[in-house]
């Protein structure tokens, strides 16, 4: 009965690690668009300002 506990356990840790990673990796992939988006946004305002 312990040894089933341990690997629930094991499971739920496990787990809550995959959860906390793929809300790191949305949070990451965000931040990259938003930076992304207002580069392209300065580099355009950049170019046409120039014209």
């Amino acid at each position: 009965m312990r040894r089933a506990t341990v690997r629930l356990w094991r499971w739920e840790q496990w787990m809550a690690k995959g959860v906390a990673h793929d809300a790191d990796v949305r949070h990451r992939a965000k931040v990259l668009a938003v930076l992304l988006v207002s580069t392209v946004a300065d580099v355009l305002a950049l170019i046409l300002g120039l014209n």
